[in-house]
């Protein structure tokens, strides 16, 4: 650690310019750095340094800090209505046809995503074994759901009739009318059923289905799609329990940072954990939305506007933090631009990978055909169900998978980087995600050409994604060798650049 001579305050051993006053640090108050300045250049140049100083400890002193525990309450209040967007085991292989323009509104209820309570997972989990217990509990979900389907029918069903026979008798424009209405009636019917634990209903549907399996005469393919199906559901709701520890996990981190951010707000000192924290929350939001991927959920509303909130502020608070302490010689502006554009566009990626992707055929849903779990419909028998799951596995999963997780690591690193003020990274880990990029694009038009996969069609999203991580790989190729360029150029002597350049290199403020 280093010691401001200015103030007495620590800082760390890579920065150049002490958080709290803004000195340079390394050397003695009011020594002059170029040893040759006439008194008034001195002076004026001295006077610069005292504005800039003074912003910056405005900046670290009371900006950061209250913008830190702003964010942090908000996270943290904003965090306790975090829920899951649930779709039914039943819904998920659903879609609205689009292809063969079905306007059913079985179908848009199926495609409208149920909001849950996080902590309906555990309820579902822990359902337990009792068929008699399990099947009053499922008949009284059941009754609940018809009675909300019924309440909501009730006060559409003269619209609906009225539209469906202007349909019938040839109006064009009145099927675009009917399908607003279905998406209506479907948002409403939603609304209706946040307090039953649908994630249960499943489970037990599950539970009900082995145990009639069991005392059944019939075996072979039958039996094992219904051993598989509770096996999916089980795997399924065990994967959701991230939602659980992730809403926990974030209440916490926000928790106490908001402490850690109120103490350094009413002290007027910069509390150096923020970037850490921000990176901490983040990655609590990721591993939330892989979990909706790997489970065919997601998160709700709040959930999103949290994780977008959080990277924005994270995103600003850097700014700040690279204003109060980086060094702005040339070749630090070209690094901290390397970085900072690779993990805005990792970013982005990640993003883009987050969301659904992917458009299957009816014939596997999102679970089956990405993430190895099968529930087939009756058209398709146990085995070639698996060799569905396996093509799409191979062709689409891994390939996913590895971008998701190289991009990822990327990001953080950077981000890590840029707030440690580290050193460079290897060149391996910009172009490792471009380049599996251009794989999965690749395959995935390949497969989806020769119809080995369930993919109605290569995403877009694929090509938009290699676009971006070769961005980085660019950017990162570029900016090395103009660091590379520069440091040639300071190494060969010359005359240290002009006059106002110090002896260690080092830019003073007043020429940020």
């Amino acid at each position: 650690m280093k010691k401001c001579l200015q103030c007495g305050h620590e800082a760390e051993d890579s920065l150049n310019f002490c958080g709290y006053c803004g000195a340079s640090l390394g050397k003695e108050p009011g020594q002059r750095p170029d040893g040759g300045r006439t008194a008034d250049a001195e002076g004026k140049k001295e006077k610069r340094e005292n504005r800039i100083a003074s912003v910056r400890r405005v900046f670290s002193g009371i900006v950061m800090p209250a913008l830190a525990a702003f964010v942090s309450l908000v996270l943290f209040v904003s965090g306790f209505f975090i829920g899951i967007d649930y779709h039914p085991a039943e819904q998920v292989q659903a879609q609205f046809n689009a292809i063969s323009g079905d306007t059913d509104i079985t179908a848009v209820l199926e495609q409208t995503p149920v909001e849950q309570n996080v902590f309906n997972v555990f309820g579902a989990l822990f359902t337990g074994k009792d068929v008699e217990k399990i099947t009053e509990k499922q008949q009284k979900i059941q009754q609940k759901l018809s009675a909300k389907l019924q309440n909501v029918m009730q006060e559409y069903g003269m619209r609906i009739a009225e539209l469906s026979l202007a349909a019938e008798a040839g109006d064009p424009g009145v099927v675009a009318e009917l399908f607003a209405l279905y998406e209506e009636i479907a948002d409403d019917y939603a609304s209706e059923l946040t307090g039953i634990n649908l994630i249960q209903s499943d489970v037990i549907a599950a539970e009900l289905a082995l145990s009639q399996a069991d005392v059944s005469v019939d075996s072979g393919d039958s039996s094992v799609r219904v051993d598989k199906w509770v096996a999916d559901t089980y795997f399924r709701t065990g994967i959701m329990t991230v939602y659980v520890f992730g809403y926990i996990y974030l209440l916490a981190v926000s928790l106490l940072y908001l402490y850690s951010a109120v103490i350094g707000f009413v002290r007027r000192k910069e509390n150096t954990r923020g970037g850490k924290f921000f990176l901490m929350y983040l990655l609590g939001c990721f591993a939330m939305l892989a979990a909706g991927q790997l489970t065919a959920t997601s998160l709700n509303a709040v959930g999103i506007f949290c994780f977008v909130f959080a990277a924005a502020a994270a995103l600003v608070y850097y700014a700040m933090r690279v204003f109060c302490t980086y060094k702005f010689d040339a070749k630090s502006i070209v690094a901290l631009s390397v970085k900072g554009v690779s993990a805005i566009f990792c970013f982005a990626v990640l993003c883009v990978l987050m969301g659904n992707i992917y458009d299957f055929g009816v014939a596997v849903d999102k679970i089956g055909a990405v993430f190895g779990m099968y529930v087939f419909g009756d058209a398709y028998g146990f085995s070639e169900g698996v060799a569905i799951t396996l093509r799409n596995f191979f062709a689409v999963t891994i390939p996913y998978l590895a971008v998701c997780v190289l991009t990822a690591i990327l990001f953080f690193r950077q981000m890590w980087s840029v707030w440690e003020n580290g050193a460079d990274e290897s060149l391996l880990w910009f172009v490792a995600p471009a380049g599996f990029a251009l794989a999965q694009m690749i395959v995935l038009f390949a497969c989806t050409e020769a119809g080995a996969v369930a993919l109605v069609e290569t995403p877009g999203a694929a090509f938009t994604v290699f676009l971006l991580l070769a961005a980085v790989a660019v950017c990162c190729v570029a900016g090395g060798a103009l660091s590379k360029e520069l440091s040639q150029r300071v190494g060969s002597g010359g005359k240290a650049g002009s006059e106002d350049c110090v002896a260690d290199g080092d830019v003073p403020p007043d020429r940020i």
